[in-house]
């Protein structure tokens, strides 16, 4: 979690949209796995669509736990080399974090839309 919220973060100071997943499920009603992006879901007219609108969304869509609170008080924005964390997603129960967006195509090819191995 605090690396989430360090690139939330990131992104915010810079006034890059989230691009929140769970905030484009919320404004449809939807649970993570039902969204669909040949569907057309993620280009939905809400406010709380942080990849069309910069920015917080309007208002919370759950309550925080103790430690996601924590993780905004105390995150890790940046790698070790002192680069601002900027992309992330989780793939085969890990997180990747990335600094560039080149980057992340890359580790989204390699490691969300390739076959799992057997």
């Amino acid at each position: 979690m605090p690396y989430i919220a360090g690139v939330f973060l990131n992104r915010l100071e810079r006034g890059m949209p989230l691009q929140a997943d769970p905030t484009v499920a919320y404004a449809l009603g939807k649970r993570l796995p039902e969204l669909s992006r040949p569907g057309g879901d993620f280009q939905v007219d809400s406010p709380y669509n942080t990849y069309r609108y910069a920015g917080l969304p309007p208002g919370p869509i759950a309550n925080p736990g103790r430690k996601a609170l924590l993780a905004v008080l105390n995150p890790v924005r940046q790698d070790r080399g002192g680069r601002p964390y900027l992309y992330f997603f989780h793939a085969r129960g890990k997180l990747y974090l990335n600094v560039d967006f080149e980057a992340h195509l890359r580790d989204l090819a390699r490691y969300r839309y390739a076959s799992p191995s057997p």
